[in-house]
C-alpha cells in the first residue's frame, strides 16, 4: 500500500547443548513512485543536490583563491562536513532507488521464482540512508545559523560568538570526552557485574550522561561498594558540574564580551540589513494607499506642523544667537567702561592721598612750632646757606606744588608789602643796585622786617626777643637766615619804569 514494503528476517540459532535461540528483524521501506508526493520529493531532492554541487564548486574556487588561510575559518570546516554527508547520502539513495525502481516497475512474479532482489541488503541500505539524512538535518540547520547575521544585529552578535568560540569549545569537548571515557571505564569495572546500567562500556558512557541529567541509582552503587561508589560519584559530579560546566560558560562569556567590545560585524551583512530595511520601508509606504483620505490629510498636516515647528525652532535659535552676540558686545563695552572708571578712581585716590599728606605735614609743622616756641635758640647760633638749601629741598619733596613753583622759569612777583627794599640793605636810594652772584644776603622790607626763606618763621620769646624757627629741619636761630643769590644778574629796581622785582628764589 502506497509503495510500502516490509522486510522480515527470522533467525533461529541452534546451540550445541540443544537450545534454540530465535531472533527477528523487521524493516519497513518505501519503494517506487506511487503518488504525486513521491514525484515531488524526488524533484526536490534533485534541486537540493544541484545546489549542493554549486556550493561545492564555489568553495573549491574559494579554496584555490585563499590557500591555507581558507582552513582558518570554522564555517569552512563545517561546510565540508556537511558536503561529505550529502555525498554519502546521495550514494546510498542511488544504491536504494535504482534496484527498488527496477523491482517495482518489473515483473513481480519473477522475484518469486528467481529471488533476484536481496531485501535484507536493500533494507539495510534504506535504513542507513535514513540515518545519514536525519543526522545531516542537524548540520543543515546549523549551517542556516550562520546566515542569521543577515537578519538582525543582535542575532549577528550571537552568531559571531558561536563562530569565534568554536575552536575553544572544540578543545573543551575533547577534554570533556576524555574525562567521560575515563569515568565510564571506572564505573564499568567497579559496577559492571552488579548494575545493569554499567554492564558494557557503551552502557556506562550513556549511564554517566544520564547521571549528569539527574538519573542515577546512588543506593545501588553504595550497596555494591560503600567506599568506592560514593567516591566515584562525588568526584564525577564535582569535576563535571563545578569545573567543566563553569569552564564552558566562561569560554562563551569571554567570547561574547570580545565580540561586543570589538564590534565585529560583516560589512556584507550590514549592507544587506540596511538594504532590506530600506525596501521594507518603501513597501510600507506603498501600501498606505488603502487608508482613508482623512488619515492621509491628517498625516500631511502633521508633517506640515512638524516642518513649521522646525522652522520656528531654527528662527528661535538664530534669535538666540543674535541676542548672545549683543550680550557679549555689551559686556565688552561695560568692561571697557569699568576699566576707565577704575583708572579715574585710582587718580582721584592718588590726589586725595597727596592732599592728605600735605594736610598732615602742615598740621605737624604747626604742632612742632607750638612746641618749640618756648625753647628759643642760644645766641650766637647762625644759619648757613647749606642748611637753607637743605630745608628747601625737603620742602620740595614734601609738597610737589611748591617744588613746581620753585622750578618754574618765570620770576616770582613779590607781594605789595615787599615791593620796596630798605635803603640800608641796598646802600642806594632810588637807584638800581647790582647784587653780586654767588653770595648770601639778607633782605628786609620797607618796615625793617627780614625776608625769610621758605620753611622759616619768626617768633618771640618771653623777653620779647625775636628768634627764627625752621618747621622742616626743626632748627632755631637768633639771626635771620640768609638767601642764596643765583649766578645770573638781577637788578633791584628803584626809580625804573619796569616796576620793582624781587630776587628769584
Amino acid at each position: 500500500v502506497n509503495g510500502l514494503y516490509l522486510s522480515v528476517r527470522l533467525l533461529f540459532e541452534f546451540l550445541p547443548y540443544g537450545q534454540v535461540r530465535p531472533s527477528s528483524q523487521f524493516r519497513a521501506m518505501r519503494m517506487g513512485l506511487s503518488n504525486m508526493n513521491d514525484y515531488a520529493s524526488l524533484m526536490l531532492d534533485a534541486v537540493v543536490y544541484m545546489l549542493v554541487a554549486l556550493y561545492i564548486i564555489g568553495d573549491i574556487r574559494k579554496l584555490l583563491a585563499m590557500g591555507r588561510s581558507y582552513w582558518t575559518h570554522f564555517w569552512h570546516w563545517f561546510n565540508w562536513v556537511n558536503y561529505s554527508i550529502f555525498v554519502i547520502t546521495l550514494g546510498l539513495k542511488l544504491s536504494f532507488y535504482i534496484p527498488s525502481l527496477a523491482y517495482v516497475n518489473g515483473r513481480g512474479d519473477l522475484d518469486i521464482q528467481q529471488a533476484s532482489l536481496d531485501f535484507e541488503a536493500l533494507g539495510w541500505t534504506y535504513y542507513q540512508m535514513i540515518n545519514f539524512q536525519a543526522f545531516n538535518n542537524i548540520f543543515v540547520w546549523l549551517k542556516a545559523f550562520s546566515f542569521l547575521k543577515y537578519i538582525n544585529a543582535d542575532v549577528a552578535t550571537l552568531s559571531y560568538t558561536v563562530t569565534n568560540a568554536a575552536k575553544d569549545c572544540g578543545l573543551f569537548l575533547l577534554i570533556f570526552a576524555m574525562v567521560i571515557f575515563s569515568y565510564a571505564q571506572a564505573f564499568h569495572i567497579a559496577f559492571g557485574t552488579d548494575i545493569a546500567e554499567y554492564k558494557t562500556l557503551l552502557d556506562a558512557i550513556f549511564g554517566l550522561f544520564k547521571t549528569l541529567l539527574g538519573d542515577f541509582d546512588f543506593e545501588a552503587m553504595k550497596a555494591r561498594n560503600a567506599y568506592l561508589g560514593p567516591l566515584l560519584f562525588i568526584t564525577f559530579e564535582i569535576v563535571c558540574y563545578f569545573i567543566f560546566l563553569n569552564m564552558f560558560l566562561a569560554i562563551l562569556n569571554k567570547t561574547y564580551s570580545d565580540v561586543v567590545d570589538n564590534g565585529v560585524d560583516d560589512p556584507m551583512a550590514v549592507e544587506f540589513r540596511s538594504t532590506v530595511a530600506k525596501y521594507w520601508r518603501q513597501t510600507k509606504d506603498f501600501l498606505q494607499f488603502w487608508k482613508r483620505k482623512d488619515d492621509l490629510a491628517a498625516y500631511r498636516d502633521e508633517d506640515e506642523e512638524d516642518e513649521d515647528d522646525e522652522e520656528q525652532e531654527e528662527k528661535k535659535n538664530a534669535l538666540d544667537g543674535e541676542a548672545l552676540g549683543m550680550m557679549l558686545k555689551t559686556i565688552q563695552e561695560l568692561s571697557h567702561t569699568l576699566r576707565g572708571l577704575n583708572e579715574k578712581v585710582d587718580s582721584v585716590s592718588k590726589v586725595q592721598a597727596l592732599a592728605g599728606a600735605n594736610t598732615r605735614l602742615q598740621s605737624l609743622n604747626r604742632d612742632t612750632v607750638a612746641v618749640n616756641r618756648d625753647a628759643p635758640p642760644q645766641r650766637g647760633d647762625a644759619v648757613d646757606l647749606g642748611t637753607v638749601m637743605e630745608d628747601a629741598h625737603m620742602l620740595e619733596a614734601a609738597s610737589p606744588q611748591s617744588s613746581q613753583s620753585l622750578k618754574s622759569p618765570q620770576q616770582v612777583r613779590a607781594p605789595s608789602k615787599l615791593a620796596t627794599y630798605s635803603s640800608d640793605a641796598t646802600g642806594m636810594s632810588g637807584k638800581s643796585a647790582m647784587i653780586t652772584p654767588g653770595k648770601n644776603i639778607m633782605t628786609k622790607t620797607a618796615s625793617g622786617n627780614a625776608i625769610l626763606p621758605p620753611g622759616w618763621q619768626a617768633h618771640q620769646d618771653d623777653d620779647g626777643k625775636t628768634y627764627y624757627y625752621n618747621s622742616v629741619s626743626k632748627k632755631t636761630s637768633w639771626d635771620p637766615p640768609t638767601i642764596g643769590v643765583p649766578s645770573a644778574h638781577h637788578s633791584i629796581g628803584g626809580g625804573g619804569g619796569g616796576g620793582d622785582e624781587t630776587p628769584r628764589m
